[in-house]
């Protein structure tokens, strides 16, 4: 599996998923990734977990991907 390189090696992504990025110049993706940003610096991959989720149905609903 091809490690993302914008993650450290102990949050590669699992199953081959690579975290959802966010869409240039929209404010709710950016939130998203400020908070997944402070998740990672927590150490909390409970929350990042919940933030990618949650940008991946925010990119469906607002982005059509």
């Amino acid at each position: 599996m091809q490690q993302n390189p914008e993650l450290p090696d102990r949050l590669s992504p699992l199953f081959g998923m690579s975290p959802p990025a966010p869409v240039p110049g929209c404010s709710v993706c950016a939130e998203f990734a400020e908070q997944r940003r402070a998740a990672r610096a927590a150490y909390d991959g409970s929350r990042e977990t919940d933030v990618n989720v949650l940008m991946r149905r925010h990119r469906k609903q607002a982005h059509s991907g």
